[in-house]
């Protein structure tokens, strides 16, 4: 997935229409499916990844239209598993970057401040689960 980033980079927003035509049900369905079926952690991971290059480099309407199912699914399967919990902040700390601050203003502020004290979160669940 670090080369989809790089890619994202470097192309941005002219990638993002592509990618959202081609990539992005793909990618929806590896992490439904992972979710509701095969339950394999490594999958979500990648579908996660993927969604995360797509809110941060895309276009700001391809990310109005991703982050609420990115949101959905992170909420969907509590797990232990600290690849996942990391995306998962550092996920909602892009949106929290990116959403409307005057649309939802108490979404990007806890979003934002959850991104910010992620080493926090990370110190507080290694010493809780390990």
């Amino acid at each position: 997935m670090e080369i989809n980033g790089n890619v994202f980079k470097i192309y941005k927003e002219d990638l993002s229409q592509v990618s959202m035509n081609y990539l992005a049900g793909l990618f929806e369905n590896i992490w439904t499916n992972a979710l509701q079926n095969t339950k394999n952690d490594n999958e979500i991971v990648q579908a996660m990844c993927y969604f995360q290059d797509l809110m941060e480099y895309g276009s700001l309407q391809d990310f109005n239209q991703v982050y609420p199912m990115f949101i959905k699914n992170c909420l969907a399967k509590p797990t232990q598993n600290s690849d996942i919990i990391h995306n998962t902040v550092y996920g909602f700390g892009l949106i929290g970057q990116r959403v409307d601050a005057n649309v939802y203003p108490s979404l990007h502020d806890t979003l934002y401040n959850v991104n910010h004290n992620h080493i926090h979160i990370k110190y507080l669940y290694k010493h809780k689960y390990q």
